[in-house]
């Protein structure tokens, strides 16, 4: 069963700035310690990444996963944990990954949600599997907090 998890912070920028840096998706393990490495596989027309391979390095393990993105210009990101031909999920540690970025001007700043559905194939008691997804948001929150303002 999944756990979700959401989170908002405040950053002292506007939706537009904050957006470019979330979309600069190979920027990703300068400012987030968990990320290895991340390949852009596909783009939407616009250019925009589509298919997204992580390399990720965590205290339980490491993983390469493949994600699918949607975007909605500076309002929202969402993505989700791609399959292979046969409905398997692009990951070794998960069997689902579901998340989002929201942005809401807010006076001079932005504020940012981020929302995470994650459902891991290591058995976990539900508590842990919801402790996991919230220190995810809160490290991504954090880290993106830091690379915008410095």
């Amino acid at each position: 069963m999944a756990d979700s998890v959401s989170e908002s912070v405040r950053i002292n920028a506007s939706p537009a700035e904050v957006m470019a840096v979330i979309a600069e998706l190979e920027d990703y393990p300068n400012w987030s310690s968990e990320f290895t490495a991340v390949e852009i596989v596909s783009a939407h027309d616009d250019g925009a990444a589509r298919d997204v391979a992580f390399s990720i390095s965590t205290p339980v393990g490491k993983d390469t996963y493949e994600l699918a993105y949607d975007w909605n210009g500076n309002e929202s990101v969402s993505w989700v944990l791609n399959t292979d031909e046969a409905g398997k999920p692009k990951s070794s540690m998960m069997k689902k990954l579901h998340g989002s970025y929201t942005l809401t001007a807010d006076g001079d700043g932005t504020l940012v949600t981020y929302e995470l559905e994650i459902d891991p194939k290591i058995p976990m008691m539900g508590f842990m599997k919801k402790k996991a997804a919230a220190t995810i948001v809160d490290q991504a929150l954090n880290g993106l907090k830091k690379r915008i303002e410095g």
